[in-house]
């Protein structure tokens, strides 16, 4: 009986809170393999994303392959968007240089291979979260690939 009375309360509690949240897998490709940091930022509005500030939440791995994942839990559903460096020099910041160009592999939400990277606009990047949801972003760090 008390299994019974714990369940009902655990799903009474589930729908009073009323929303639902989910995780984003972050898959990040094309990785450099020499024990440098990648960081992992989530933003909800253009201006947090554009300046690189006050992530939503944020994530540091290791990776020791050239593809690794991170998940960012509990998410509720809206509108996001994810922008991803690796941090070569182990200096705790992406270093640019001419033109505020990345001088260490970056990434971005809804970046394709057809694309080009410049400074990353959030309505481009962004993702819509209504369910778990897998984002892939390859690590660019090909100047040609650059463009402002």
């Amino acid at each position: 009986m008390r299994i019974i009375c714990l369940l009902f309360i655990m799903l009474t509690a589930s729908i009073s809170n009323g929303q639902n949240t989910y995780s984003i897998v972050v898959s990040i490709s094309n990785i450099q393999l020499n024990d440098s940091k990648i960081f992992v930022g989530l933003y909800d509005n253009e201006l947090d994303f554009k300046t690189k500030t006050n992530a939503i939440d944020s994530l540091i791995t290791i990776p020791k392959e050239k593809t690794t994942e991170v998940i960012f839990y509990n998410i509720s559903p809206g509108t996001y968007a994810i922008a991803v460096f690796q941090d070569i020099n182990n200096n705790g910041k992406l270093d640019t240089k001419g033109f505020n160009l990345p001088n260490e592999p970056v990434g971005i939400s809804n970046l394709n291979d057809d694309k080009r990277l410049g400074i990353p606009a959030y309505n481009k990047a962004k993702i819509k979260i209504n369910g778990d949801t897998i984002v892939s972003i390859p690590l660019i760090f090909n100047m040609d690939k650059l463009k402002d």
